[in-house]
């Protein structure tokens, strides 16, 4: 069974929580597409009081959707708001 466009489109709690995070509780950290600054999920989780596996598990489907942008080094992840979420 395919999810249609609309329930694609819809944002989990936690999902909303993460975006949140990144827009508007992190004014130290430029969410702009050519920035450097990249939260791991670690921090991530922190901000929005959720344990580690609940904000990855957000985050991916934030990926999956195209709003967020993910870049694994060693065995971090780190994750920022993607072009898309800028265009909004």
């Amino acid at each position: 069974m395919t999810k249609s466009k609309n329930q694609q489109n819809i944002l989990s709690p936690m999902e909303e929580r993460i975006i949140s995070t990144f827009t508007f509780c992190l004014p130290d950290i430029k969410n702009t597409p050519d920035s450097d600054d990249w939260l791991n999920t670690r921090q991530i989780a922190e901000k929005c009081n959720a344990t580690i596996y609940k904000s990855r598990y957000s985050l991916l489907k934030l990926k999956e959707k195209g709003l967020i942008i993910q870049r694994n080094v060693l065995s971090k992840s780190y994750w920022r708001l993607s072009e898309k979420n800028h265009a909004e």
